[in-house]
């Protein structure tokens, strides 16, 4: 009897560390599905997908329809009777009308989408449990002026959705949304504890959270280029014009330029972002041409940074955040042809001595502002972005009629040596002269 008491106790003690073992098995999908936004029947809990778009400062928000999709995982642990969940499908949200937040040189938008699981019809009580993931592709690419096509980077983000459905008190049979919960089963930037991270799916920001939007959040990149192949696809010009009846319009005049990229774009190691420029100027029937010697321009670069096109010539290099000298001349620019949209420039002219300088500036947040000089007075840019449209620093150098003063008081020392020289030689001749003897003639 004893040893039949013995093996009941053993068969029960068998039997629950089998079941602790399943209800541990268990528990990392419902651990995930602990309730974070709570309703009530009048006023079920809801949840949203919140959409953010990054993008280089300066760009223009893209008419762009992202696509979520909603799979079917389980429903009270059971992931073969699936029919009897609700369809969510696809939920669509467009970018345009999203809230926009600058800093950094970045451009950030976010919208949240409508409430997820509002008018769905559910079964019966239990844990309804979806995936989500954004689909790639939804937004169709769009070529800039220069043929080259904008590129978005779509979020890699996956999230478990568990829903828990409980029935109306006063109403059997009918059921609403009781809580929800969401968790991170696969991360991108968005996500800000990794996977298995619990976050609060509540639209408008839950009661654990800052932030005014829910945090199941898909983060794309969006990056535009207005640039091309061609030397004359330019996104940013320099150019140097000379003017006044006492401008020297053969004079080189001496740069500084910068230019670095955009915020939103990570080099890979050793491999850092470069960018071409070419020496342009017009050929006599006013077309813009490629200078085809550009020794007196790139004097000062280094030879590493000067390449040499199989069809356009010979260009310059930049890489991001360097500064190179660059020199030029009446009637010619330098054309950056493919900076992508966000870049940055810095670019800084050499006082000219006799001449006044003038900065005409097209950038973000400057559209044709004039910025004046001083004489003989450097001047420059300071940092700016180039945006979605064609970025411009043109200096304009003027050297006015000069008033011919004579000799400058600074040679005077030379001047009055000069003088002391000549009255020297003549005394000494009108010396000599005197004592030489005279003769008289008969």
């Amino acid at each position: 009897m004893t040893k039949k008491r013995f093996s009941i106790v053993k068969l029960i003690a068998t039997l629950a560390m089998a079941m602790v073992l399943s209800l541990s098995l268990a528990m990392p999908v419902f651990a995930s599905g602990e309730p974070i936004a709570t309703g009530t029947e009048s006023a079920p809990a809801e949840a949203a997908i919140t959409k953010i778009l990054k993008m280089p400062i300066g760009t223009t928000t893209p008419n762009a329809t992202f696509d979520f999709t909603f799979t079917k995982v389980s429903v009270n642990g059971n992931t073969t009777d699936l029919d009897a969940m609700p369809i969510i499908g696809t939920v669509s949200k467009n970018i345009s009308a999203g809230t926009v937040v600058e800093s950094g040189g970045v451009k950030t938008v976010w919208i949240e989408t409508d409430s997820i699981f509002a008018g769905k019809t559910w079964p019966h009580a239990g844990i309804f449990i979806y995936s989500v993931e954004e689909d790639e592709d939804s937004y169709t690419l769009v070529n800039g002026p220069g043929g080259i096509p904008d590129k978005m980077t779509y979020s890699e983000a996956v999230y478990e959705v568990a829903v828990y459905i409980k029935e109306k008190e006063n109403n059997p049979g009918e059921y609403y949304v009781f809580a929800i919960a969401a968790r991170i089963t696969e991360g991108d930037e968005s996500n800000k504890g990794g996977t298995a991270t619990k976050v609060d799916p509540t639209p408008g920001g839950g009661p654990e959270v800052t932030d005014p939007f829910s945090q199941m959040i898909f983060t794309n990149y969006y990056q535009k280029d207005n640039g091309g192949t061609n030397p004359g696809d330019t996104v940013l010009a320099v150019s140097k014009e000379v003017t006044g009846s006492f401008g020297d319009k053969t004079r080189y005049f001496e740069f500084n330029v910068q230019v670095t990229k955009p915020a939103t774009i990570i080099d890979e190691p050793g491999s850092p972002s470069v960018y071409s420029a070419y020496i342009m100027e017009k050929n006599g029937s006013g077309a813009a041409v490629v200078v085809t010697n550009i020794d007196r321009n790139i004097v000062d670069i280094p030879p590493a940074n000067i390449k040499t096109h199989a069809t356009h010539g010979r260009y310059i290099e930049f890489v991001t955040g360097q500064a190179l000298k660059v020199y030029l001349r009446h009637d010619q620019w330098l054309s950056f042809n493919n900076l992508p949209v966000g870049s940055g420039f810095n670019v800084s002219e050499a006082a000219a001595a006799g001449y006044t300088p003038d900065l005409y500036l097209t950038a973000v947040g400057a559209s044709g502002t004039k910025i004046p000089g001083t004489i003989s007075t450097g001047l420059g840019t300071n940092a700016q972005y180039i945006g979605d449209f064609k970025s411009s620093a043109a200096f304009v150098n003027d050297a006015e009629d000069l008033t011919p003063t004579g000799l400058a008081v600074s040679n005077l020392p030379f001047v009055i040596m000069i003088i002391v020289a000549i009255a020297a030689i003549t005394a000494y001749v009108i010396i000599k002269y005197s004592k030489k003897p005279k003769y008289e003639t008969k």
